[in-house]
């Protein structure tokens, strides 16, 4: 990562990773997107540093290191940032929890799902973007309709960021195959595309068709009086054990 695109005496926003309400499901795993970051930014080398005083395997500068000691109270120095990889990787899941919270509070999502600038939005394409240019310039690039598209001191633009990391793999869940004709359709794409496909598959028509042969419920007992009355569940749908299972695997992993 070259020159950093945000004022480094203005720090990025932090945000508290504590919500008034607790998440349903865990986050999306970010292995893949680290990994495939990682590679870019220093070839996965922990002890690396440029010119421009960007260190570690995520070429962290020292606003953004400054922003972690912050918000976490640690102190350390830049040597022994480089020589702690366990001190980096928990650097990058905060700042990637920052930044997903900032898109959350911004109400950035919606735009997830839809291209901008080129760009195919997705939860990875906007931490790309911000890991490049501050989640106030990804924000700004999403309300611009990609109009605002700075590029770093190697000519990186935002868009080029936003395109390349749109969709990192994310590892297959356990017990699935990974390719070939049996793999399923979330294997084979990865990423959130790959959990769209798998949402896609389970509500297929020719899928969902079958829940209208499915066995008809076992009777309701009866309610004492007064209590209400019973409600009548929907047909369940043929295979909602098996999707439920694939996508909680993969959300978990």
């Amino acid at each position: 990562m070259g020159q950093s695109l945000t004022n480094p005496k203005k720090a990025m926003p932090r945000l508290s990773t504590k919500s008034l309400i607790p998440p349903l499901i865990p986050p999306l795993d970010i292995s893949g997107f680290n990994t495939a970051l990682a590679k870019s930014e220093s070839g996965g080398r922990y002890g690396i540093e440029n010119s421009e005083g960007f260190a570690g395997k995520y070429q962290f500068g020292d606003a953004r290191l400054a922003d972690y000691k912050r918000a976490t109270g640690e102190n350390f120095t830049k040597s022994e940032f480089k020589a702690r990889p366990e001190l980096q990787e928990r650097v990058q899941s905060w700042h990637i929890s920052d930044i997903d919270n900032y898109m959350s509070s911004k109400g950035l999502t919606k735009f997830i799902g839809k291209t901008v600038g080129g760009v195919p939005v997705t939860h990875d394409s906007f931490r790309a973007m911000a890991h490049l240019g501050g989640s106030g310039g990804a924000e700004k690039f999403l309300l611009t309709g990609g109009k605002y598209n700075p590029a770093d001191s190697n000519g990186t633009r935002l868009s080029d960021y936003g395109k390349r990391f749109a969709n990192a793999p994310r590892s297959v869940p356990k017990g699935l195959p990974k390719k070939g004709p049996d793999a399923p359709k979330e294997a084979q794409a990865g990423g959130e595309a790959g959990i769209m496909a798998m949402l896609e598959d389970m509500f297929d028509p020719a899928n969902m068709a079958l829940a209208e042969t499915a066995p008809e419920p076992p009777p309701q007992v009866p309610r004492p009086q007064g209590i209400g009355m019973p409600m009548q569940p929907a047909p369940p749908h043929p295979q909602a054990d098996q999707y439920f299972q694939k996508l909680m695997a993969m959300l978990m992993q």
